[in-house]
């Protein structure tokens, strides 16, 4: 019998088949239901394995316009700091906005599609959460 796609993660979860819009998932609809909306196209995945995006728990995405800084490549973590920390402390909002979407970006090319952004340079979170919504990706935030 065909018991449809299956996660690794939850083997014992119900077969279940996923629709999707404009590359984005929209709906899980149980094996032998129907979708609420109309489906143009169908995917039989009874044949593959469906896994979870990947999960970085540890990212400073303010930190991918400094990765290649010559004043910092291989050095020790007190270096490092004091190579960056001048220029980390003038950015802009406009450079953090290219910053996150370019981290976004790289994450999803590298297939994580939940990451944790430990951003502490600014007071203001609002300026990251709006350039992750400019780029129509799902996210939440937390200040301490």
């Amino acid at each position: 019998m065909d018991q449809g796609p299956r996660s690794p993660f939850s083997p014992r979860a119900p077969s279940a088949e996923s629709w999707s819009k404009d590359r984005a998932s929209v709906e899980l609809v149980p094996r032998g239901a129907m979708p609420a909306a109309p489906v143009g196209a169908t995917f039989n995945a009874s044949r593959h394995v469906v896994l979870p995006g990947l999960v970085n728990a540890h990212h400073h995405f303010y930190q991918t316009l400094t990765r290649a800084h010559p004043g910092a490549i291989n050095r020790d973590l007190f270096p490092w700091l004091v190579a960056l920390y001048p220029i980390w402390a003038r950015l802009k909002p406009n450079q953090l906005r290219v910053a996150v979407r370019l981290a976004l970006t790289e994450l999803l090319l590298s297939g994580c599609t939940t990451a944790v952004d430990h951003h502490y340079l600014f007071p203001r979170p609002d300026w990251r959460m709006r350039s992750i919504s400019k780029s129509r990706r799902r996210a939440s935030s937390a200040c301490a």
